[in-house]
């Protein structure tokens, strides 16, 4: 049985690359452009990896480290040491 996998990516360009990507390395993808579209689909299925709240997430981290020019080193080695920590748990 493959994994499935919900992406969920406004831009449709970017969306279809992930998506072809993950299936030629074997994944079931589902793809949604809108929150709500995929609230549905999350409630009529079992997904194995939210691909687009998992690339969201380091996203949104690596702006806040760049955004911090002068402490970005400080507030990088706080962030490497909480996913540690997160994924020791």
């Amino acid at each position: 049985m493959t994994a499935r996998i919900l992406l969920v990516e406004d831009e449709p360009a970017i969306a279809e690359v992930i998506a072809f990507a993950l299936r030629t390395e074997g994944f079931s993808v589902d793809c949604s452009a809108l929150v709500r579209e995929a609230e549905v689909i999350l409630a009529s299925a079992h997904f194995d990896l939210g691909f687009g709240g998992l690339l969201s997430c380091v996203f949104g981290v690596l702006y806040v480290l760049i955004s911090l020019d002068d402490h970005a080193l400080v507030a990088g080695a706080l962030s490497l040491f909480a996913a540690f920590a997160v994924v020791m748990i």
